[in-house]
């Protein structure tokens, strides 16, 4: 019920989405990003026809300008026309509430705006491979933080640290930093996660290690190696530790102040470079804490 469950006034956007999804989904070694975005090509040109929502030439160049004009006119938000990991990703939602946050980063206080999006149209490819019992929780941009409603409770820790805390990190590193890549900003806020981890300290941990993986093109699985790789070095002298009764020994001190520390010689590095450097993934491993 894809299709059927959603606003039927996009239904012939979505359906293309969907079904660019399934098939990339099922034959993985292949890419139809060309065939997709000629098929929404063909769909824009006859919606203009019909119904005129933009005054841009609509052809491959103009295609985010297009795509974003053509949510504008169904009134709903989107974040735009972009890719997450292999595929074009779809974010449509249709209500915006937004509140402003002081957020504490390591000692400096942030004030950030959230934007609470609620009733979705799409929750992307992600969500869509997932049966919807996972999507993303939100995300940073260099103007203001976006959480989905139904993903939190607003008292919790998940919320005030794995989202807040880490997303508004993001946030302060888009107008510090503004050359790092995604993988670096991830690495960062990550650290930050584990420096005010609480009740959820050793979950998240344990999550990082269970989902990380040497790979610079996937952003969260390459931070998660690399935070644990640097965490192991300066608490262990170990490349990689991966055994989870080891971590669960540390007292909870240990582990934040290891992410502190860790924190703040990424700081120090970055603040001494220059022009597009950015942080990890620039020695033989991850270049963090080493």
């Amino acid at each position: 019920d894809y299709i059927a469950s959603r606003d039927k006034s996009v239904k012939d956007l979505l359906t293309i989405y969907r079904d660019y999804w399934r098939k990339g989904l099922l034959n993985k070694d292949e890419n139809f990003d060309e065939e997709f975005k000629g098929n929404l090509l063909s769909l824009f040109i006859e919606s203009n026809k019909k119904h005129r929502f933009t005054d841009v030439a609509i052809n491959n160049e103009t295609l985010p300008i297009v795509f974003e004009d053509y949510i504008d006119s169904k009134k709903m938000y989107t974040v735009g026309f972009d890719k997450t990991g292999k595929f074009y990703d779809l974010l449509v939602w249709k209500t915006n509430e937004v509140k402003q946050y002081e957020v504490e980063l390591m000692g400096e206080l942030v004030r950030v705006d959230v934007y609470w999006m609620g009733n979705f149209v799409s929750l992307g490819w992600t969500s869509y491979a997932r049966l919807e019992q996972r999507y993303p929780g939100g995300w940073a941009t260099k103007e203001a933080l976006y959480a989905v409603s139904k993903g939190y409770d607003r008292r919790s820790e998940s919320f005030k640290v794995n989202y807040l805390k880490h997303e508004a990190q993001h946030f302060q590193d888009y107008q510090q930093f503004p050359s790092l890549k995604s993988y670096d900003l991830e690495y960062r806020g990550k650290l930050v996660e584990l420096y005010y981890g609480d009740k959820e300290l050793y979950e998240r941990l344990y999550y990082f290690i269970d989902n990380a993986k040497y790979d610079k093109s996937n952003s969260h699985p390459f931070a998660n190696y690399c935070v644990i790789s640097d965490m192991s070095q300066k608490i262990f002298g170990q490349e990689m530790v991966v055994d989870k009764s080891r971590w669960g020994s540390l007292d909870k001190l240990e582990i934040q102040q290891a992410a502190k520390d860790i924190y703040q010689l990424t700081t120090l590095k970055l603040s001494q470079k220059t022009g597009s450097e950015h942080f990890i993934g620039e020695a033989a491993k991850c270049g963090g804490y080493r």
